[in-house]
């Protein structure tokens, strides 16, 4: 407002300058010819005039385009908050059980991501927590993992667990469980591995999301931990995007909305 104030004066001493200017010009006898103007004092400040007018007009285009452009950004900002689902992984934790532990006592959503040899056998579980950072309500499903420069790939599979879809209210957090031998997590430490996400709002609008983890330590003796419950874990989360599912052509492709390169 203050800037507004100090330029509507500066055009008004500017338009008062101009008028005297004026004034005392063509009350001036010229010793040249040449000099003698070829337009009368009206007509000059007519074609003053008709310069501010144009300014003016577009001072007032350039407001009501940035007016549109806020109201855009509040709209792709509403329907950030409400309409399209995100999570994100507000915590994590690993700890070890048996596989039989599990299949028995499905109190989580658990996805064995590598088989161990027998159901007696301990596994360990990196149980992240998902958090729904919209203003409605999201669904989200682990598909899939890929170990990146590698062709290697996370199983999939669901022992005795009757939904794999986590169903968050806005701001609620739920665990999601991944477990495989041991060994497989620690062979795996200072790799990027990128996990692919299925999420759903509320109108069942589906979009992918992808993230990477890297498991920068992990050791179930560390501290006073125990190899047989909880393990000592780092990782590095980044990475996040959004893909909304179109039809096009037939076809059902991936669009990307959004990218988020932080890390948690």
């Amino acid at each position: 407002m203050k800037n507004k104030n100090v330029r509507g004066r500066t055009w008004l001493l500017l338009g008062v300058a101009l008028l005297v200017i004026v004034h005392v010009l063509f009350k001036i006898s010229t010793p040249f010819s040449l000099l003698e103007p070829a337009w009368g004092a009206g007509d000059l400040i007519t074609f003053v005039g008709t310069i501010t007018l144009g300014y003016v007009a577009y001072w007032q285009t350039y407001k009501a385009n940035e007016t549109e452009d806020r109201l855009l950004k509040i709209e792709e900002n509403r329907y950030k908050l409400e309409l399209r689902p995100f999570v994100v992984v507000a915590n994590y934790f690993a700890y070890a059980k048996t596989q039989l532990d599990i299949i028995d006592n499905p109190d989580k959503t658990y996805v064995m991501v590598g088989k161990p040899e027998k159901d007696t056998d301990d596994v360990l579980c990196i149980e992240l927590s998902l958090l729904n950072t919209t203003a409605s309500y999201v669904s989200a499903k682990y598909e899939n993992a890929e170990i990146i420069g590698s062709d290697d790939t996370w199983s999939h599979s669901l022992p005795n667990q009757k939904d794999e879809i986590i169903r968050l209210q806005s701001g609620e957090t739920k665990p999601l469980v991944l477990y495989a031998p041991p060994k497989q997590f620690e062979d795996l430490k200072s790799e990027k591995i990128k996990l692919r996400f299925i999420l759903e709002n509320r109108f069942c609008d589906r979009y992918a999301e992808y993230f990477h983890i890297i498991i920068a330590a992990l050791d179930g003796n560390l501290h006073g931990y125990s190899p047989k419950g909880n393990w000592y874990i780092s990782m590095f989360i980044q990475e996040y995007s959004i893909y909304k599912f179109e039809y096009k052509n037939g076809e059902i492709t991936e669009e990307q909305e959004d990218a988020h390169n932080g890390q948690a």
